[in-house]
């Protein structure tokens, strides 16, 4: 089931960005203050630069640490001297993300000073309240300025980057368990399992490592491509509504870049699909399936939510990995940019690809994936509202969007649900059983009793009760009707 929820995090972020599709017209508009519009417009560029580079960062190092693992596995028979050396490389690269990621904040917080924070977050500057929104559940921090902005953009970056590294290698998350290296607090990587090696270091072995390596570089090459075309258009329409609001020229040279680009993005889905079909054509699709091999067959549900299912072939895996690249590049261009789907609208593209699918209504994430938190003894640790339309049936809390999943706080959880008509009710529980020494997870919280038909506010809290180590799984709030 932990793959499930993975697979709806993603979907949630096309959920978000899917309401700025093609628009008749600007949704927010330009900033009236010319001085604050030529702010934005530096402010935007310096937040798609900074952030393009933190991923292709990740990406690169990231993607020479899932190789040299993988080779020690399948070519050496996981020698334990080849592992510690592998190790050591990605630890360094885990070193210069962290850095990168650090240099991300500090570049948007110094390119977007001059801007005031309602000129960030409102519609007509750059919307980054919508970016806010998320943080809160991802990171469980508040965006409310440039210094906030930098580093909520930085964390979700390098989080989708991650996402992209487990499309790519399946079993980085288990290869960084094997050499002993944490992957931290924002790697976002996927445990999809896979485990041991082929039994041929000379022949299937090398030629899975050699696929491996050619699947991470081409779809790192295609995500920078894509998401540098993206970058290049709505830089251009934005520049056109902040500095020249009334200059439609200014409109139509922007059309004529974005065509170009979009053109130039096609060409480069085409190549990535060729350079997996001519560098990994050669090798059984069982073994690059296989968890003792390439570990495709563990993105199956992710595959399935972006309807390719099964993956039965080379073709299948090639046309999934196309798929995910492609949404998740999206997502990236909306969280370095959320009025990136109006602003593309506006010259007659859309964002959002058809098969980027979006979870329903009914399901609404509190927290997202597991997270450890710093927080003193009694302390709030975490603090979400939102909105829930009640239509009947059960409501249930649970760790997983299908209402299902174990779900635990270190130490107690409360909700507060203020109904329609204004009256409260409350959920308290605690899961460190009166700190006795230990958490105990439990089954999905059956909230029924608290809700009215309508719209119901649901206020989460996690609070460190006992003190010591403060953390929670991810939670979702999930009733479609008659479940």
């Amino acid at each position: 089931m932990r793959f499930l929820r993975l697979a709806m995090v993603a979907l949630l972020y096309a959920a978000m960005f899917s309401q700025f599709e093609a628009v008749a017209g600007p949704v927010g508009g330009g900033l009236d203050d010319p001085g604050a519009a030529a702010s934005a417009d530096k402010c935007q560029r310096a937040i798609k630069k900074s952030a393009r580079t933190l991923v292709a960062k990740k990406l690169k190092e990231l993607g020479k640490c899932a190789s040299q693992v993988s080779k020690c596995i399948q070519t050496k028979n996981s020698n334990a001297q080849c592992l510690v050396k592998a190790g050591a490389t990605c630890e360094s690269a885990l070193a210069k993300v962290a850095a990168a990621q650090g240099k991300v904040s500090a570049t948007i917080a110094q390119k977007c000073s001059a801007l005031s924070a309602d000129d960030l977050l409102r519609a007509a500057g750059l919307a980054d309240g919508l970016i806010g929104i998320e943080c809160v559940a991802e990171f469980g921090t508040v965006v409310t300025d440039a210094v906030s902005v930098g580093q909520c953009v930085a964390r979700q970056q390098d989080c989708r980057a991650g996402r992209l590294l487990s499309f790519e290698h399946p079993r980085i998350d288990a290869s960084l368990d094997l050499v002993g290296v944490d992957g931290g607090a924002d790697s976002c990587f996927t445990n999809y399992g896979g485990d041991g090696d082929v039994g041929d270091p000379g022949g299937l072995g090398k030629d899975l490592v050699k696929c491996g390596d050619a699947v991470r570089k081409a779809g790192a090459k295609f995500v920078l491509a894509k998401l540098g075309s993206l970058e290049k258009c709505v830089d251009a329409v934005f520049t056109c509504i902040q500095k020249k609001p009334d200059d439609q020229p200014c409109v139509t040279k922007a059309r004529a870049k974005c065509d170009k680009a979009f053109s130039k993005i096609a060409d480069a889905r085409g190549q990535l699909s060729l350079k997996i079909t001519s560098k990994c054509g050669g090798v059984a699709f069982q073994a690059i399936n296989a968890d003792n091999g390439g570990d495709v067959t563990g993105l199956g549900v992710d595959c399935a939510a972006h309807g390719v299912a099964p993956i039965a072939s080379l073709a299948d895996y090639e046309t999934c990995l196309v798929r995910t690249h492609d949404c998740l590049t999206e997502e990236l261009m909306f969280l370095e940019a959320p009025r990136a789907g109006e602003l593309l609208g506006l010259v007659g593209h859309v964002l959002s690809s058809p098969f980027c699918p979006a979870p329903s209504a009914c399901q609404v994430p509190i927290h997202v994936r597991f997270r450890r938190y710093s927080a003193g003894t009694g302390a709030v640790f975490f603090d979400r509202t939102v909105d829930f339309n009640y239509t009947g049936g059960t409501v249930v809390l649970s760790a997983e969007p299908d209402g299902n999943g174990e779900v635990f706080v270190d130490d107690e959880i409360l909700v507060t649900v203020t109904r329609p008509d204004q009256t409260t009710a409350e959920f308290d529980h605690d899961y460190s059983n009166g700190c006795s020494g230990s958490i105990t997870h439990t089954a999905p919280h059956d909230l029924s009793a608290l809700f009215q038909l309508g719209i119901n506010q649901v206020r989460v809290r996690f609070k460190n009760t006992c003190g010591a180590n403060a953390s929670a799984d991810s939670y979702w709030l999930v009733g479609c009707g008659g479940m």
